[in-house]
């Protein structure tokens, strides 16, 4: 998908954005936070690296300025959701795969960062918006019940908006007609 042409000369009406104006420099944090939060090896960790969640820090103090005009983060939000969603989907794969080892080595709250983030798209955007970019495959509806689950019943996991994020998910997939 390429970039929208933007007016850099466009006017902002009073303090509101008329257009996603830092959305280079978004996309090249949230390729960082992507890169960092898929490194398998650090799936182990106990909490997201400080330099990962420093950079989703910004990222979501980047997009709270939106608040007031959600619409001028369209154009991006398929690459933005698309990119967060396949981290957490690999991540959700890969924690269902291993729960039920008792050594279980992926840890409930590393990506803490990525579901704050996700959270926070749709507290500016709307959740059924920011819907409407998730993996939506029969094959997702185990293992994000099941990481849902864990999460719910773990004492660990705390982080409500992993819970909201599944959960969100998890209504889109039960939606989807199969067979049982």
């Amino acid at each position: 998908m390429s970039d929208p042409v933007q007016n850099d000369n466009a006017e902002d009406v009073g303090s509101v954005p008329s257009f996603f104006r830092e959305h280079a420099e978004f996309l090249h944090l949230l390729d960082e936070v992507a890169t960092s939060a898929s490194n398998v090896e650090s799936w182990t960790l106990p909490n997201a690296p400080e330099e990962e969640m420093r950079l989703i820090r910004e990222m979501k103090k980047t997009l709270d300025v939106y608040q007031e005009q959600p619409t001028c983060l369209d154009p991006y939000l398929e690459r933005i959701v698309s990119r967060l969603m396949s981290v957490v989907q690999e991540y959700v794969y890969a924690f269902h795969d291993t729960m039920y080892k008792p050594e279980s080595p992926i840890t409930v709250t590393r990506m803490d960062g990525i579901f704050d983030l996700l959270y926070t798209l749709c507290k500016v955007r709307g959740y059924k918006v920011i819907l409407r970019f998730f993996p939506h495959g029969v094959a997702d509806v185990e293992p994000v019940f099941a990481t849902l689950w864990r999460f719910s019943v773990d004492l660990e996991a705390s982080n409500w908006p992993a819970r909201y994020t599944l959960l969100i998910w998890l209504s889109l997939l039960a939606m989807i007609p199969f067979d049982i």
